[in-house]
């Protein structure tokens, strides 16, 4: 039987923050992951996604460059992006903001807070 869930694809090159977010969501959502930029896209397309949590400082291709990335393919623009990251300084959020996220998890995050956003953001698109 196909998993009917949400699916929340997370881009992060820290296992543990992948882990940590798959332990908080998997119960009510299906998650995809990717341990760097271009997996991330990759999955994005393959796996359509209905929201994205996406990490700005990574290997290679960095999460602003993905973010830009998605944002200009018209088979993933439409899909949400959240950045997660521990570098809140305004300036990332306002490129990021700017490039098409449409909100922020500043780490460490509260993983209610996390439960939160995420069902946020995929109520707002239903």
């Amino acid at each position: 039987m196909a998993d009917t869930r949400l699916k929340v694809l997370v881009i992060d090159d820290e296992a543990r923050i992948r882990l940590l977010i798959r332990q908080t969501l998997q119960g009510e959502y299906e998650i995809l992951e990717a341990a760097d930029g271009t997996v991330g896209l990759q999955q994005a397309q393959a796996g359509k996604p209905h929201l994205i949590l996406l990490d700005l400082r990574m290997p290679g291709l960095d999460g602003l460059s993905v973010l830009r990335r998605l944002k200009a393919d018209p088979a993933t623009a439409g899909i949400p992006v959240v950045i997660v990251s521990a570098h809140g300084e305004t300036d990332h959020l306002l490129e990021g903001q700017q490039a098409g996220a449409v909100d922020f998890l500043i780490k460490p995050f509260e993983v209610e807070g996390l439960r939160r956003m995420v069902h946020r953001q995929l109520t707002l698109e239903d």
